[in-house]
């Protein structure tokens, strides 16, 4: 059985202006969050609680980039890595990672997709949620810099907090020219990258780092079934 921590270790360096700037909305953040993965809504012509941490948010998400639009992800699919072709994004035993993609249905094939949950009001900024029916509330989030699955905690709990922080991600033109790249939320310029076939968070060492900018990029796509066999198929 797999343990893990609910800690999250701070990244080196002194926390940037940006970062404390977010901090503000992050209570707002991990209500709107779970508002809008449970399929909630406020009454008509109340201002609730949701609706202002929607717009806490979201301004400060446009406010934080504006380079470009923001990439399509499909809202229930499989992610692989743009310099891996063949390789696609799973979890296994609660821990990110890549390996082949599924050529055929099977019991390990939900391991593969996840459904993109974006945050009310905010036009770039996502949650990974599992599909498997046995998981429920479970989300891709960065802990001690690995990416995880795991489960959402009770709240409200200074855990719950962390977790609203840790499972949310950027969504940005893929750093290598293609693709996207997810952009921590609570660790600006930090990356989901594919390292030793893991899958963690990391910074890139300069402008030259073509490998750092590979790595952090994927290609997001659907599998249509034909018969037995799943080919992929882009939307």
């Amino acid at each position: 059985m797999l343990f893990m921590r609910t800690g999250f270790e701070k990244a080196p360096g002194a926390a940037s202006t940006r970062s404390r700037n977010l901090a503000r909305g992050i209570s707002g953040l991990a209500t709107a969050a779970a508002l809008v993965s449970a399929g909630m809504t406020p009454a008509n012509g109340s201002v609730s609680a949701q609706e202002n941490a929607d717009a806490s948010v979201s301004a400060e998400a446009k406010s934080s980039d504006s380079r470009a639009a923001v990439p399509h992800i499909s809202s229930r699919g499989l992610l692989g890595p743009v310099d891996y072709p063949g390789l696609c994004v799973r979890h296994a035993y609660f821990q990110g990672e890549l390996t082949r993609c599924p050529g055929q249905a099977s019991r390990d094939t939900p391991d593969f997709y996840f459904r993109a949950v974006r945050v009310q009001g905010s036009p770039d900024l996502y949650r990974l949620a599992a599909t498997n029916r046995n998981l429920p509330g479970h989300y891709l989030r960065h802990q001690n810099f690995a990416i995880v699955l795991s489960k959402t905690p009770q709240r409200p709990s200074k855990a719950y907090d962390l977790f609203m922080r840790d499972s949310a991600f950027y969504l940005r033109p893929g750093l290598s020219g293609e693709g996207i790249s997810f952009e921590s939320f609570n660790f600006p310029g930090w990356y989901i990258r594919h390292s030793d076939f893991r899958l963690c968070i990391a910074k890139s060492r300069g402008a030259g780092d073509r490998l750092f900018q590979k790595d952090a990029s994927f290609r997001s796509f659907v599998m249509k079934d034909h018969g037995s066999d799943l080919v992929p198929v882009d939307e």
